[in-house]
C-alpha cells in the first residue's frame, strides 16, 4: 500500500521486525506494538501489523478481506517476482529438489484459502480426530518420559537442544510417519520456511543454500514407500 493511502490514525513505528535485536529478544518489541495500538504501520516495510488478540481473532477469521492466498509475512504474490524467478535463486536452481518447477509447487501450499484450501484442510481433519488424537496419548506421554530420564541422567543439558526439539521433532516424525534417519533436516527446513517470509536480505538467502539438503530429505521422506504406515 502507498504511504499516501495509510489511515493517519494508525500508529506508525520504525521497528524492524526482522533485525537481529528483535529476533533474540521480540517480547519488549511485541509489548511496544501492542501498546501503541490494536494496528500499527511499520514504516521500514510499508506494511501493517495487528497486534492484539481480538483483532488478530478478526483477521483470521476473515479470509475474504484479508487473503492469504497472495502469500505470507513480506511476500506478495500478486505483486513480487517470485523467488524462483529472480537472480539471486539461480545458484540454487539445479540442486536436487530446488528446481523451479519443485518450489512452485511448494509455494503453492501456502495457498490457505477456500476452495484452495478444502482438500488438504479435510485431509488434516481426519488426522486429529479425537480419536486420532487420544491414540497419540500413550506414545507421547512414553516419548516425553524417554527423554526426560535421558537428560536427568546427563546431570546438565541443552534445554532447547536436548529437551524441547528432541520431544517436539521426534514424536512428530513418529506421529507422521517420517522415517527416523535424517529427522535433523527438518530444522534447517523449518528455518528456510521461517526466513523467506521476510525481507530478501543475506539471512533469506543463507537459509535457502543451509536448506538446499533438507528439500531434498523432505521430498524423498514423503513418498508414499518411505512413510511408516
Amino acid at each position: 500500500m502507498a504511504p499516501s493511502a495509510i489511515d493517519s490514525s494508525v500508529p506508525r513505528l520504525e521497528l524492524d521486525h526482522y533485525a537481529e535485536d528483535f529476533l533474540a529478544d521480540p517480547y519488549p518489541f511485541y509489548a511496544e506494538m501492542r501498546d501503541a495500538g490494536p494496528v500499527v504501520w511499520l514504516t521500514r516495510y510499508g506494511i501493517y501489523a495487528v497486534t492484539r488478540f481480538d483483532e488478530v481473532q478478526a483477521v483470521l477469521g476473515d479470509w475474504e478481506t484479508f487473503t492469504t492466498n497472495r502469500g505470507f509475512g513480506l511476500t506478495d504474490f500478486g505483486v513480487d517476482t517470485p523467488l524462483v524467478d529472480t537472480p539471486e535463486y539461480a545458484p540454487f536452481k539445479d540442486q536436487p529438489g530446488m528446481d523451479t518447477e519443485g518450489m512452485r509447487l511448494l509455494l503453492d501450499g501456502f495457498r490457505a484459502d477456500p476452495p484452495e484450501s478444502g482438500a488438504g484442510r479435510r485431509i488434516l481433519t481426519r488426522l486429529v480426530t479425537p480419536a486420532a488424537v487420544r491414540a497419540l496419548r500413550q506414545p507421547f506421554t512414553r516419548g516425553a518420559e524417554e527423554i526426560v530420564e535421558r537428560v536427568l541422567a546427563a546431570g546438565s543439558f541443552d534445554a532447547a537442544r536436548e529437551l524441547s526439539d528432541a520431544y517436539v521433532l521426534n514424536m512428530l516424525c513418529d506421529a507422521t510417519g517420517l522415517p527416523e534417519q535424517g529427522r535433523e533436516h527438518l530444522f534447517a527446513y523449518g528455518d528456510m520456511a521461517m526466513n523467506t517470509s521476510g525481507p530478501r536480505d543475506r539471512r533469506y538467502l543463507d537459509s535457502i543454500e543451509r536448506a538446499v539438503p533438507a528439500v531434498s530429505w523432505v521430498e524423498w521422506a514423503c513418498k508414499r514407500e518411505n512413510i511408516a504406515p
